[in-house]
């Protein structure tokens, strides 16, 4: 855990990132609830262990969308605060959630909270070209 390793995160680092936590079965869940969360509803709440991952999430989100709907997506990497975000895609850390959270995101994970322990191995979701 720590800061994001300085340097670029492009496509293909990206798509290192979701074949090494085989994220194939998590990635259409993630995308609609992005995209409905940018048309209005309720945002997307990305907690891991480790604030950098999100960052890799949130990158995947974008490349996945496209340029032009990833220019309209809002987010952060960490809020210490997650209630309070008004970013259609949050990052939070397990202990910034309060109890009450953790248990909802535990009934209904794929319409706020997306939890990252190894997930199912993602082969082309991220195009390796531009």
């Amino acid at each position: 855990p720590g800061p994001l390793a300085p340097g670029v995160v492009d496509r293909p680092k990206v798509q290192a990132f979701l074949d090494a936590r085989a994220a194939e079965a998590l990635l259409p869940g993630l995308l609609t609830a992005a995209g409905q969360a940018m048309a209005g509803e309720r945002p997307v709440l990305l907690v891991t262990d480790d604030v950098s991952e999100n960052a890799w999430w949130i990158a995947a989100i974008s490349y996945l969308l496209g340029e032009r709907l990833a220019r309209l997506m809002t987010f952060t990497t960490y809020s210490h605060r997650p209630g309070y975000s008004r970013y259609h895609v949050t990052g939070a850390l397990p202990g910034t959630l309060p109890p009450e959270a953790s248990a909802r995101a535990l009934s209904r994970p794929s319409k706020s909270v997306t939890t990252t322990p190894p997930l199912p191995n993602v082969e082309s979701s991220v195009p390796s070209t531009p």
